[in-house]
């Protein structure tokens, strides 16, 4: 089957576009799994943070409560101040 000058410029016009169309629809999928796989990474890392300084600050407050002392925030405004005042001399 011979095709017209005509018939082959439209079928090249053609292909190309689908292949912009493609292209154009593979990255767009592309992106979106790069970002989901990127939050979901984020969020893991998040949660292993938080866990670590949970666990951080709970090894603080007991090493406190083991010394027979209160943490800040409950001992009082007082208390708070002559810590902030230790600090700067």
């Amino acid at each position: 089957m011979n095709m017209t000058n005509q018939e082959t410029d439209t079928a090249l016009i053609l292909e190309n576009e689908l292949k912009r169309r493609v292209r154009e629809v593979a990255t767009t999928i592309i992106h979106q799994e790069v970002a989901a796989a990127i939050e979901r990474e984020m969020s893991r890392r998040k949660d292993q943070m938080l866990m670590e300084v949970s666990i951080k600050v709970g090894q603080m407050l007991k090493g406190i409560e083991e010394e027979g002392r209160q943490p800040l925030w409950v001992s009082g405004p007082q208390t708070m101040k002559e810590f902030q005042d230790a600090i700067r001399e």
